[in-house]
């Protein structure tokens, strides 16, 4: 789902790929040949080399990659979810790390897949941040000192903010 895949006519339909069309295209290069019944080149005649390729470099790092594939491999057939994806990221520069969604596919036979699986949902979809937004919300209480590491919190299962009602996995108390 990051990198994407390509049409027919190598323009880029999904991912990295779409996204950066216009940087990576370019004009293919051409190679005229005479060829024998059985399709050995007997003799090449013309050639023309690629013309204005370009490269991405991604900051994802193979290591943690693998890692964050390898968990959420197990976490999809643990659980059996429709589906789930993780990003690591560089806290001090931005950098993606890792990013990976369950199911995938083979970008090379993508076709034989549902639409549904392509998409890349770390980026493309909406979610609440739940329990791990808990780690931002008491680190800015105890930045402003409306907190100290001895305070303690209720959880009653669920706060209406706005007449919305924000409910959590279950009741946790104190």
């Amino acid at each position: 789902q990051v990198l994407g895949f390509v049409g027919t006519d190598e323009d880029g339909l999904e991912g990295i790929e779409h996204k950066y069309n216009g940087v990576l295209g370019g004009k293919p290069g051409e190679r005229r040949v005479i060829m024998a019944p059985n399709g050995m080149v007997l003799h090449e005649l013309a050639r023309t080399k690629p013309e204005g390729f370009n490269n991405i470099t991604l900051t994802i790092d193979p290591v943690i990659q693998h890692y964050v594939e390898r968990e959420l491999d197990k976490a999809f057939a643990q659980h059996s979810p429709k589906n789930c994806f993780a990003a690591a990221m560089d806290p001090n520069t931005g950098e993606i790390l890792a990013m990976a969604v369950r199911p995938t596919f083979d970008p090379n036979n993508w076709r034989e897949y549902n639409r549904e699986v392509w998409k890349n949902r770390v980026v493309s979809d909406q979610y609440e941040p739940g329990s791990p937004f808990k780690l931002v919300t008491v680190s800015a209480a105890l930045e402003d000192q409306r907190c100290d590491i001895a305070s303690t919190f209720y959880c009653p299962g669920k706060v209406i903010l706005w007449d919305i009602p924000l409910k959590c996995l279950g009741v946790h108390e104190t």
